[in-house]
């Protein structure tokens, strides 16, 4: 949000359009309202009067724009110039074109990371804000890993399989130790041409720290990824 990409009224900030910024941050990085008054430090009833278009007072704005690290943590207390309605509504609606909303399932043992890393044709890793450089190290680790195993699953024994399992169980134990939980967020992919379409699995992998770990991700409808 800059002052410079708005062209309306000049002054503070609405409540409604302060509603538009906050959820749609908050949907960006997945996570639920309790997740937001967590890291914020407020009570989930004022972050739902936010949302809401209630007023807010400015210690509440500026718990909001420091957890969304805007880099000025007055952004919602200056005054700006207003978008009218139509380009709010233009910007909904193109997120809503443009992006589609996973839900994020932790994975708690080696044996289901596994299972579904082999189910997947496709691999997406996401490292969120807040990791030590020891979690950002064990994330490349299983970035590296995961593609060296990919294709080459239905070629494994069953104790090969058992191995695998056993050390991204190690891998898994090494973020529980920096405070940092993994999950995956699955999508059916529409791949080939419409009079001849097939369908493949692709996985986005989420590393965060536990205390913003999201429910839900946004990510572009056209992705690049590993195959």
């Amino acid at each position: 949000m800059t002052n410079e990409q708005n062209n309306g009224t000049y002054g503070p900030i609405p409540g409604k359009y302060l509603a538009f910024y906050i959820v749609l941050y908050r949907k960006q990085r997945g996570w639920t309202q309790e997740t937001l008054a967590e890291l914020t430090k407020l009570s989930v009833r004022t972050i739902q009067r936010v949302e809401n278009g209630k007023s807010s007072s400015p210690d509440v704005r500026r718990a909001l724009a420091n957890v969304f690290e805007l880099g000025d943590i007055d952004i919602f207390n200056r005054p700006f110039q207003h978008p009218d309605e139509a380009a709010l509504r233009e910007e909904y609606e193109r997120l809503q074109k443009e992006t589609i909303t996973l839900s994020v399932k932790k994975v708690t043992c080696g044996r289901q990371l596994r299972e579904m890393a082999e189910d997947a044709q496709a691999h997406q890793f996401e490292a969120r804000e807040g990791l030590s450089k020891e979690a950002e190290h064990c994330f490349a680790e299983l970035q590296d890993y995961l593609q060296d195993c990919d294709g080459i699953y239905e070629e494994m024994t069953a104790i090969q399989k058992l191995e695998i399992n056993e050390e991204l169980q190690r891998m898994l134990e090494r973020f529980n130790s920096a405070g940092v939980s993994l999950g995956i967020a699955v999508r059916r992919l529409k791949m080939g041409d419409e009079k001849d379409p097939f369908f493949m699995r692709s996985n986005c992998y989420i590393a965060a720290p536990n205390d913003s770990f999201p429910e839900k991700i946004m990510l572009n409808k056209s992705v690049r990824m590993g195959m």
